[in-house]
């Protein structure tokens, strides 16, 4: 090769990697950014934050993890039960309707979407003296603020499932990230 068109090649590689890099910046997803689309595409649903959920009374609560068994045995919100994405409205009300009268429903997911479509799909079969929110920001955004999660035995936890690697670019924390319970 000659030794003239080597710093060519090397400056020309040089700007590819910056390229790409910019093109991946530039497509890193943003909690604030999938919330508005959530917010846009599930009207019908309301939408409640941390601090809000923090200041109601624990005994009127029931919270529901919209997410995998495997995202959910890293670890979930305290007192959290797990419902499996994409059940129906009819089965999630045979298996938790009864749980549900006179109580407020909290559900998330990583960040919003599962639980925002669950409860969309619930709202005409909620009784009038349920309310139903979905967590704003997810449980990502939940451990962003470094609020408590548990494992399967209740002890407090850091760790947190990303869903998958471009999801686990909202994890501020990398250091938290697992895809098992065993990592």
């Amino acid at each position: 090769m000659n030794k003239r068109r080597l710093p060519q090649i090397a400056i020309i590689a040089v700007v590819f990697a910056g390229l790409i890099v910019a093109v991946l910046l530039a497509n890193k997803p943003r909690l604030e950014d999938i919330h508005q689309t959530i917010l846009a595409d599930y009207r019908n649903v309301e939408h409640i934050s941390a601090e809000q959920l923090k200041a109601l009374e624990p005994g009127e609560l029931v919270i529901f993890d919209v997410r995998e068994d495997s995202e959910f045995l890293v670890s979930h919100m305290d007192g959290a039960l797990q419902v499996e994405p994409g059940l129906s409205a009819d089965e999630f009300m045979d298996q938790y309707g009864n749980q549900l009268v006179g109580k407020t429903a909290i559900f998330y997911c990583s960040v919003g979407r599962r639980s925002s479509a669950l409860i969309s799909d619930l709202a005409p079969r909620l009784s009038v003296t349920t309310k139903a929110y979905n967590l704003s920001g997810g449980l990502f955004q939940w451990h962003n603020q470094g609020r408590e999660l548990v494992n399967d035995e209740g002890e407090m936890i850091q760790a947190i499932h990303p869903y998958n690697r471009y999801w686990g670019q909202l994890i501020v924390d990398k250091s938290a990230i697992r895809f098992d319970v065993d990592d």
